[in-house]
């Protein structure tokens, strides 16, 4: 069943480029650009002896120009957005928003960006319509739900366009110091553990009668899209269920049965690789034909908040290329509270076909 809701355009900046063209072509070529931040210096290794006071791997010198980072970069993925979907500055005021924030940290500077987030936007990116934007759950799962909330908003309203945008950059030092004392990050001590990354992405989705009537390309259709609940939470310290991960899985593409292409936001950490395991396990007959697994957080860190656009970002552009091993992908990202969101994407070539 087609959901009439299409993507037309995509901006995204990354670690390993500073449009989605570029950075869906670094991701398919598999490179990764993982350095040392010079506004970062490790810190000495922790005791050997555990009982000893526990250090944290690093710290920040430059903090106030960190945490501006994400508002700058969302500016950035909105002008590749534009310039990519030649979009005017009044298509772009004509549409809705739907926007991530930054993940929660514990630092007054990042409460006070989280809370100001759209105004901020809104004046570097010069679009006053950035201030009315609904404000998506935090967590790797946001822009996905973002993009189902607009497929749905584009079935009741096909006149309105949508704007799915988020950013997030992990480098709060409070935030990082939390990660690190959960062994969450990856060291030369804990192997287990991700590479925080920072990055951007807005798409631009809207019904397919309004994006041919003003000749627009279509990048891909929104074919369905499901989310759930995951009980045991990463922070918890039990293994996940896969139930919540499967179900929303299933509901994204209960229209075109099995995927055989996923992209997802596997980072690094050993929950969310069982987790995938233990779905697969749980719904053999959906996900055991998958042939194509890509995981982008290897080549730019874990993008927090920004991940769900940055999956649908490559897979429209690799629609668009011609360069995608399917013509049909299913992605799925998710939170640390527990929400899993996955959406279902086919190519508009075929669709054509």
């Amino acid at each position: 069943m087609s959901t009439g809701a299409v993507i037309t355009a995509a901006g995204m900046v990354t670690a390993l480029g500073d449009t989605a063209a570029s950075t869906t072509a670094a991701v398919r070529a598999r490179l990764t650009r993982f350095r040392e931040w010079p506004s970062y210096p490790c810190l000495p290794a922790d005791p050997p002896r555990p009982e000893e006071p526990f250090s944290v791997v690093a710290a920040y010198t430059d903090l106030p120009r960190a945490l501006d980072l994400p508002v700058r970069l969302l500016a950035l993925a909105l002008q590749d957005l534009a310039t990519s979907g030649d979009l005017a500055r009044a298509d772009l005021e004509d549409a809705s928003f739907f926007l991530a924030r930054p993940s929660p940290g514990p630092s007054a500077h990042h409460h006070e960006l989280r809370d100001a987030f759209r105004e901020r936007v809104a004046d570097a990116a010069g679009v006053d319509a950035v201030t009315r934007g609904l404000l998506a759950p935090d967590g790797h799962a946001a822009m996905l739900l973002g993009l189902a909330h607009a497929a749905r908003a584009v079935e009741a309203d096909p006149g309105t366009p949508w704007i799915v945008a988020g950013a997030d950059a992990q480098v709060d030092v409070g935030l990082l110091e939390a990660l690190d004392r959960a062994r969450r990050l990856k060291s030369r001590r804990n192997l287990d553990g991700f590479i925080p990354g920072e990055a951007a992405a807005a798409l631009l989705v809207e019904h397919r009668r309004r994006a041919e009537a003003r000749g627009a390309t279509i990048l891909a259709e929104i074919e369905g899209s499901g989310a759930a609940e995951e009980q045991s939470l990463i922070e918890s310290g039990d293994p996940p269920s896969g139930e919540a991960l499967a179900a929303a899985l299933a509901a994204a593409c209960a229209a075109g049965g099995p995927p055989a292409w996923v992209l997802c936001d596997l980072n690094g950490e050993s929950y969310r690789a069982k987790e995938w395991g233990l779905a697969r396990v749980r719904a053999p007959a959906l996900l055991g034909g998958v042939r194509a697994l890509w995981h982008p957080a290897d080549g730019y860190g874990d993008v927090g908040a920004a991940t769900g656009g940055c999956l649908a970002a490559a897979c429209v552009r690799s629609f668009e290329r011609g360069a995608s091993p399917e013509a049909r992908a299913a992605l799925f990202a998710g939170s640390g509270g527990g929400t899993r969101a996955a959406v279902c994407l086919v190519s508009a070539a075929a669709k054509r076909a």
